[in-house]
């Protein structure tokens, strides 16, 4: 796991969710209960994220992984259920975790750039002192 300097926060701002073009999300849902089969393989999600901690993340690690998310992944979880409101529309609720490895060499942005969208960045140390 990454280590970071106590109280160091990178705030993730002007959050973006969306589908990703020619992937198609897929599930099992129970039409009775509105949930989502949690057997594994049972639920696919694909989505793109973005955000400014994300984009910071990027611009300091060229090789960073751009395949599509996918939820649950390799190494993740995954939620999804459907509900139906009083007034006859349909919500859906997902709740998703992921894994992105990043390996040893990896920067870690700081919280301060220029106005060219450089950052300034540190070297993550990871737990077994391998970087």
């Amino acid at each position: 796991m990454p280590q970071m300097p106590i109280l160091f926060k990178l705030p993730g701002k002007q959050q973006y969710v969306g589908d990703i073009p020619g992937k198609v999300s897929t599930g099992r849902l129970n039409l009775h209960t509105g949930e989502v089969d949690r057997t594994p393989g049972a639920l696919t999600v694909y989505t793109n994220l973005f955000n400014s901690a994300l984009f910071a993340l990027v611009c300091v690690n060229p090789n960073f992984p751009t395949v599509p998310l996918s939820f649950p992944g390799a190494y993740g979880s995954a939620f999804a259920q459907f509900e139906q409101r009083q007034d006859g529309k349909l919500d859906f609720t997902f709740a998703g975790r992921t894994f992105v490895p990043l390996g040893g060499g990896t920067f870690f942005p700081l919280n301060f750039g220029g106005p060219s969208r450089e950052f300034a960045a540190t070297r993550m140390l990871l737990d077994d002192g391998i970087n």
